[in-house]
């Protein structure tokens, strides 16, 4: 992030939870915010009134990170923000370069800055991520497939229960 704040000097870093100040640390004070967790009944309202430019959603790749959901890409998606995350299993939905970015967490810097020096391409990226997933995950559309999903688990639960004492 020191390339960043150096090169953009109206670039502030906020970071959320409690586990990034170690990525702040040598940054200048002035130039990061630091949000706790708050509860979800008010997280929607927080997470929107930050007015964010660009998300970046870096992860470590270990075993327990594969298990994780793109649930910040769904959230920035929301809110029609680029993001720019660790090319991933959670991330593997993002068409890179069209509803995000992807890459190596070591070539965050060049998408991050792009996506600073580009306000047409942080436009359209965050709109056509909103519209990706406005179509695949709105819960009008996709109740139905999780709906069949869970009644085809439980008929054959049902069949492998039978056939067990049968």
């Amino acid at each position: 992030f020191q390339y960043i704040i150096d090169k953009y000097r109206n670039v502030k870093l906020v970071f959320l939870g409690d586990s990034w100040q170690p990525a702040a640390e040598g940054l200048p004070k002035d130039r990061i915010e630091y949000c706790k967790f708050v509860g979800l009944d008010v997280y929607p309202l927080k997470l929107a009134s930050m007015f964010f430019d660009i998300c970046v959603a870096p992860i470590e790749g270990t075993e327990f990170d594969q298990c994780k959901s793109n649930i910040k890409w769904l959230e920035a998606a929301a809110l029609k923000v680029p993001i720019v995350a660790t090319d991933s299993e959670p991330y593997k939905e993002i068409q890179n370069g069209v509803t995000g970015f992807k890459c190596k967490n070591e070539d965050f810097t060049q998408y991050v800055c792009r996506l600073i020096e580009d306000e047409n391409l942080r436009k359209t990226i965050g709109q056509n991520a909103y519209d990706f997933c406005k179509i695949n995950y709105d819960q009008s559309k996709v109740c139905w497939m999780w709906r069949d999903l869970f009644k085809e688990l439980l008929e054959s639960n049902t069949r492998s229960t039978n056939e067990v004492n049968g």
